[in-house]
C-alpha cells in the first residue's frame, strides 16, 4: 500500500486554487447594451415648428433653434440626436425607432455677439411634461413653444433715497456709480444712406464725466427695479449730445467738430472758450414708466420712449444765444425721405424698446479685506433709426445700435 504524504505547503496551495476557482465561477459579469434609436428604412420622424415671443409678445419663429432629444420623460444624460430649426422655424428628427423621448430646444437670438449681452436667448420648460412623446410605427408632429424664464430672484433696487420706503416690497438704495457707460455703434455708409457700404463701424460713447464741458455726460435721474414684479420697474435716463466721444477729438469738439453738429446740437459763444451748448438742443432722455416693462427671455424687456433732438424753427432764440438757432427743417434735410415739417420748439419722441439684463452682484474688498463693497450690473441694448428724428448725415447708417452698461455700487459693508 502506498502513502500519500501531504506538507501543509500543499493544503494553502490547493485551498487557494479552489477559492480562486470559485470567485471566478461567481464573478458576475455587466455588459452595456446601447439602445438603438436609428433605422434608416424602419424609423419615423418627429417634425413641427419651433417658435419664442417676440418684442410685441407674438409667437415668431425661431430661425437656427438647437432641438435635442433625449430618451425618456425628462432632460437627462446626453441627447440621441439633434438638429437645428430651418430659417422658417420648422425642424425634423428622423429615422427613430418606436420608444419614450423628450424634447428640448434652446434658442438665442444672436448666435454670435461680442457684446455683454450675448443675444436673447430662450429655452423651452425643461420640466414640461407636454415635451415627452412616446414614438409608435408612425411619424409625430410636436410643435415647440420657447419660453420666458421666470424671474430668479426678488431684489428691489432703487437710485433714489426717498424710495426706500414703500409698500412694493425691501427696498434697496444703491446709487448710480460713476464708471457707468452708454456705447453706440453704426455702420459706416461712405456716400450712402444705408450703410454697410464700405462695411466699417464707427463707435462712440458717453461717459459719467462728459467730454467737452464739465459734469455728467450721461445718467440715470431715476431706476427703480424690481426683479419679480418687472410691471414695477421705472427707468429715466439722459445723455448729452455735447458730450459724445467718438475717439476724434477734432470731429467731437464743440466749437467746430462735425459731430455735435450732426446731432443739432446749437452753441452760443463766439470762441473755443466760450463756446457752450444750449441746453434744450443738447439732452436725449429715454423713459420708460412703471408698467412697461414685462420679462422677456432672460432679461427684461422695456417699451420705452426716447425723446430727443429738439427742432428749431426759423428766427428762434433759444439761452443764452442771442442769434437764431440752427433751422431744423426741410431745407437742411438730405436723408430718405421729405424733410421735417413741424412741430417746432420741441423734441421728437419715438417709442424705443429696450431690451436688458440683471447680470448679479458683485463685491469687492479692500486690500486688508476688512472693507467691502456690492455691485449691482446691468446690461441693456436698444436700437433707433436716426431718420425718425431727422438726423442729417452721409456719414453713418440709418440704424444706430446704443448699449448701455450700467453700475450701482452699495455704501461701505452695505449687503443688498
Amino acid at each position: 500500500m502506498k502513502t500519500i504524504k501531504i506538507t501543509l505547503t500543499s493544503i494553502v496551495a490547493l485551498a487557494a486554487f479552489g477559492l480562486i476557482f470559485s470567485l471566478s465561477k461567481c464573478k458576475k459579469e455587466v455588459q452595456v447594451v446601447p439602445v438603438t434609436v436609428h433605422d434608416t428604412i424602419k424609423g419615423k420622424s418627429i417634425s413641427g415648428s419651433c417658435t419664442y415671443p417676440d418684442y410685441t409678445g407674438a409667437m415668431v419663429a425661431a430661425k437656427g433653434a438647437v432641438i435635442s432629444l433625449y430618451l425618456g420623460s425628462s432632460v437627462s444624460g446626453s441627447p440621441v440626436a439633434t438638429t437645428t430649426s430651418d430659417a422658417s422655424g420648422n425642424y425634423t428628427l428622423p429615422y427613430l425607432l418606436p420608444n419614450t423621448y423628450y424634447l428640448y430646444a434652446v434658442y438665442n437670438t444672436a448666435n454670435a455677439n461680442y457684446k455683454p449681452i450675448n443675444g436673447i436667448e430662450f429655452k423651452t420648460d425643461a420640466t414640461d411634461p407636454t415635451y415627452a412623446v412616446t414614438m409608435g410605427s408612425s411619424n409625430l408632429s410636436k410643435n415647440l413653444v420657447l419660453a420666458v424664464e421666470a424671474p430668479s430672484g426678488t431684489r428691489i433696487l432703487t437710485i433714489t433715497v426717498a424710495d426706500t420706503a414703500g409698500s412694493m416690497g425691501t427696498k434697496k438704495y444703491v446709487p448710480f456709480e460713476s464708471h457707468s457707460k452708454c456705447e453706440w455703434w453704426a455702420e459706416y455708409s461712405g456716400a450712402g444712406y444705408d450703410g454697410g457700404i464700405n462695411g466699417t463701424t464707427l463707435q462712440g460713447g458717453f461717459s459719467t464725466n462728459g467730454n467737452n464741458a464739465n459734469g455728467y455726460g450721461w445718467g440715470l435721474t431715476t431706476f427703480y427695479f424690481d426683479e419679480a414684479n418687472p410691471a414695477n420697474t421705472v427707468i429715466k435716463g439722459y445723455a448729452q449730445l455735447s458730450h459724445i466721444n467718438t475717439f476724434e477729438s477734432v470731429r467731437d469738439t464743440l466749437y467746430s467738430g462735425c459731430v455735435p453738429k450732426t446731432l443739432q446740437v446749437d452753441t452760443s459763444g463766439s470762441t473755443r472758450a466760450t463756446c457752450l451748448p444750449v441746453p434744450k438742443t443738447d439732452t436725449a432722455w429715454y423713459y420708460a414708466p412703471a408698467g412697461s416693462v414685462v420679462k422677456y427671455g432672460k432679461g427684461y424687456l422695456a417699451h420705452g420712449y426716447m425723446t430727443a433732438f429738439y427742432k428749431s424753427a426759423a428766427g428762434e432764440i433759444e439761452p443764452p444765444r442771442v442769434t437764431a438757432c440752427t433751422i431744423d427743417s426741410a431745407n437742411a434735410w438730405n436723408g430718405k425721405g421729405p424733410g421735417y415739417q413741424g412741430p417746432y420748439g420741441q423734441k421728437i419722441t419715438k417709442q424705443i424698446d429696450m431690451y436688458f439684463e440683471f447680470q448679479g452682484v458683485n463685491t469687492a474688498w479692500n486690500a486688508t479685506h476688512t472693507t467691502y463693497n456690492k455691485y449691482a450690473v446691468f446690461e441693456g441694448q436698444f436700437d433707433f433709426n436716426r431718420s425718425d428724428y431727422y438726423v442729417k448725415t452721409t456719414s453713418i447708417g440709418n440704424t444706430i445700435h446704443v448699449t448701455p452698461h450700467v453700475q450701482l455700487k452699495g455704501a461701505n459693508n452695505f449687503n443688498f
